[in-house]
């Protein structure tokens, strides 16, 4: 029984991917790439007329149009390139961009489909499937402080996030980045702007290489103890039955994921305020 039932599933997945869903894509094209960092590029996406993007998914008029003009900050999409194999293939990446905004995604070329991203040119023409995904908080009660903790190139849903207005007017936010090296430091070029001017709190660690004069270090128990505290402590003006407990957001390599929901609960974390998703390096 259970051997028939994963059959049907894996046949019933396989039926939408490969049958229905591919109906339901967005035509595209490819604006710019711009490289970011050493093998880290950001890729923008426009309807194939240069039309406004909001005015051409009202102009569609379809389901999948409205979905992806309701897109959460934090959500993903499949892609696929008008291109020739590997490009061809259907693959998912997350939206840099917050909603309501252009469409964006970082990307790191570490497998052999991101890698030859890269040689896109501008021009080509791309089918877009999505959103999804309920990595977001939009869904927390207002007020509730955000504490994401981000790995690598794990940090494209929460930029997609700290760079959303409304849900920055809404939930005060705390950025936690590790990264090799500060070679990837232009990645978040656009979060270090919002931290100067004071609208998020970001920190980011090195732990293979720091810039000269600094240190290595990762995200730790005693640092994750830290960020809570300071948070409790930024809430303190709440009564009991009015503060908010901060809910907290992983997103990078497997292990890091899993370490890091480990020293959460350490913490007194409760499972249901620990929201997490694996992204590779």
């Amino acid at each position: 029984v259970v051997t028939l039932g994963w059959g049907a599933l894996t046949l019933g997945t396989y039926v939408w991917h490969k049958l229905i869903r591919p109906g339901t894509n967005i035509s595209l094209k490819v604006k710019e790439v711009t490289e970011l960092a050493p093998g880290v590029h950001r890729y923008r996406f426009s309807p194939a007329n240069d039309q406004k993007l909001p005015a051409y998914l009202e102009e569609l008029g379809t389901r999948s149009a409205r979905l992806l003009a309701g897109r959460r900050s934090g959500q993903f999409a499949y892609i696929r390139f008008q291109s020739k194999p590997p490009l061809s293939e259907e693959h998912p990446f997350t939206f840099s961009s917050p909603a309501g905004g252009d469409l964006e995604m970082i990307v790191r070329g570490s497998g052999d489909y991101s890698a030859f991203m890269s040689t896109v040119p501008p021009g080509t023409g791309v089918k877009l499937d999505g959103p999804y995904g309920k990595f977001y908080p939009q869904d927390l009660r207002e007020g509730t402080p955000l504490v994401f903790l981000a790995g690598g190139i794990g940090i494209t849903p929460f930029m997609s996030m700290a760079l959303d207005d409304q849900l920055r007017k809404k939930h005060p936010m705390t950025l936690v980045w590790s990264i090799p090296g500060p070679d990837d430091e232009p990645v978040a070029q656009p979060l270090a702007n919002l931290a100067a001017a004071g609208k998020l709190d970001l920190r980011i660690l090195y732990t293979r290489r720091a810039p000269a004069g600094g240190k290595t270090s990762r995200i730790t128990n005693d640092l994750i103890g830290e960020i809570l505290e300071s948070t409790q402590n930024e809430l303190s003006g709440h009564t009991d039955t009015q503060q908010p407990q901060p809910a907290c957001f992983l997103c990078g390599p497997g292990s890091f994921v899993k370490d890091l929901s480990g020293i959460l609960k350490t913490q007194g974390v409760p499972k249901s305020r620990i929201f997490s998703e694996s992204f590779s390096w």
